[in-house]
Order: C-alpha cells, then sequence, then structure tokens
C-alpha cells in the first residue's frame, strides 16, 4: 500500500498479458482507503497473467508517481481445483460485511458486504482449505464497521462468527445457513 493517498492512475501505463502473450483487457480503481491500486479483469481457469505496472501508473495525493516498474504473475488453476461457499443468511435487520478467513494464516480471502434486502452470498473459486466466517454488523446500515470510541462512550458495532469452521473441498459447492437471533 502507498503511505500517502493515491489520486490519479493511467491505464496506459498497465499491461496484462495471458500465457500467449495476448494483452487482457482490465479496468483499474484505487480501493476505498485510498492506498492501494486494484487491477480487475475476467480470468480464465488454468492460465498464468504477467501484470506489469510501468512507471508514472499511479500518481499520489502530492503529485508523485511511482518510479518503478512492478511486475506479478497470477496463476489461475482448472474450475475443479476450486470450491465455492454459499451463505444464506435469516432474520437479518442490517447490512453485514461477511469475511472468509484462512485458518491456516488467519488472512481474509474474500469479503462482501450484503445490504439488509440481501440474504445470500456466494463465494466461488476458492482454495480448498478450512475457513473461518466472521460476520460484521452494520447497525447504522452506512456500509462501513465503525470500531468504538471511548471518549464518546460508543460502543463498536458488533462481529459475529459463524459457529463452525467451514471445509471447502476442491470441486465442491458447500451451502450453510445462518440465524441472526
Amino acid at each position: 500500500g502507498s503511505a500517502t493517498p493515491l489520486e490519479k492512475i493511467n491505464d496506459s501505463h498497465i499491461h496484462i498479458t495471458d500465457k500467449d502473450s495476448v494483452a487482457v483487457a482490465f479496468s483499474s480503481s484505487i480501493n476505498m482507503n485510498r492506498d492501494q491500486l486494484l487491477v480487475g479483469f475476467d480470468p480464465k481457469e488454468n492460465n498464468e497473467y504477467h501484470i506489469k505496472v510501468m512507471p508514472g501508473a499511479v500518481e499520489d495525493y502530492f503529485g508523485n508517481s511511482n518510479k518503478d516498474t512492478l511486475t506479478n504473475l497470477l496463476k489461475t488453476k482448472k474450475k475443479s481445483d476450486y470450491g465455492s461457499l454459499k451463505i444464506s443468511f435469516s432474520n437479518k435487520k442490517y447490512g453485514v460485511f461477511v469475511q472468509l478467513i484462512n485458518t491456516k494464516n488467519n488472512k481474509i480471502v474474500k469479503s462482501a458486504y450484503l445490504d439488509q434486502k440481501v440474504e445470500t452470498i456466494l463465494f466461488e473459486y476458492i482454495n480448498p482449505t478450512t475457513y473461518l466466517v466472521r460476520i460484521l454488523i452494520d447497525q447504522n446500515n452506512n456500509k462501513k464497521w465503525d470500531a468504538g470510541n471511548f471518549t464518546t462512550q460508543k460502543l463498536a458495532e458488533k462481529v459475529v462468527f459463524f459457529p463452525k469452521p467451514l471445509d471447502v473441498r476442491a470441486n465442491w459447492d458447500l451451502e450453510e445457513s445462518f440465524e441472526f437471533k
């Protein structure tokens, strides 16, 4: 991430090619915290993608741009090498953030926001392993999780965990449900 807020992206300085050196169409944006460049494209299974971010691709708040070339290699597997997880929620009164956490390294691997009306989330293309599901309840429906404030004596918005770890397997669609009490 960037130490100063990012402001501009120059897409002509970003190149993505597949394993056959064919250019891949992409979209770019800056994340909500304004500290990361996000690049989105439609990956095909069993492929590899070379992502190159050339100097001048990103400019920060002070007008400084990246000076180095950044490269990354992304490999995709066959669809059958991944699993999926579908969770249905009932009695949901607020929007929620649903986070999928890998139990091996405690890292968030997928995250999504569901507003009050949406009751189902589908995480696809998940590496087979065991996951915890953390649910952050957006009680004021402002689409962000609000931490507490000791000075104003405001409590943090509620956090709950799915009652058990979930074992996602390759080529398997796991369906679970969660009821808010």
